[in-house]
């Protein structure tokens, strides 16, 4: 079937495009980490992912409330973009009017301790903490995705 998208630019098969976010990605790769037992890398990797997902919520909802320069503003003050920051958490407050449920905090505070742990001293999580930390990034992802189209 022909579809005529632009002047310049005519559509004659069928197209499927299937867009993949990048904290998508990185779950899948420390869910791929896990499964081969590089538990130290599948912590770094949900954490990053948690991390990348916090950070585009936030952008957001700040421009979806906000308005530029001021939005941009703030977003250039953020310098670390995870829950275990409590500014971020006062952020995602003000910004949705509710709080960020207080397991999925307490969670990913034990998950960042495991995470800074391994990064700062080379000692890697056992199977558990890195079952936990792929668990609870997964869990944030989801909360955040659903708060989205609360805040924006």
């Amino acid at each position: 079937m022909d579809q005529t998208v632009s002047e310049h630019l005519t559509i004659t098969q069928s197209v499927t495009v299937q867009l993949v976010r990048h904290h998508d990605n990185l779950l899948s790769k420390a869910e791929e980490l896990y499964a081969a037992g590089e538990y130290a890398l599948a912590v770094i990797v949900a954490h990053t992912a948690s991390e990348v997902a916090t950070d585009r919520w936030l952008t957001a909802a700040m421009r979806s409330q906000l308005r530029p320069p001021l939005s941009e503003a703030v977003l250039d003050l953020i310098w670390n973009c995870n829950i275990n920051n409590k500014n971020i958490l006062r952020l995602y407050e003000g910004l949705t009017g509710t709080k960020l449920p207080a397991d999925i905090v307490d969670r990913f505070r034990a998950f960042a301790d495991v995470r800074n742990h391994t990064v700062h001293t080379g000692h890697p999580p056992n199977e558990a903490q890195a079952k936990a930390a792929v668990t609870i990034a997964r869990d944030v992802v989801k909360h955040l995705d659903a708060s989205v189209a609360l805040s924006v």
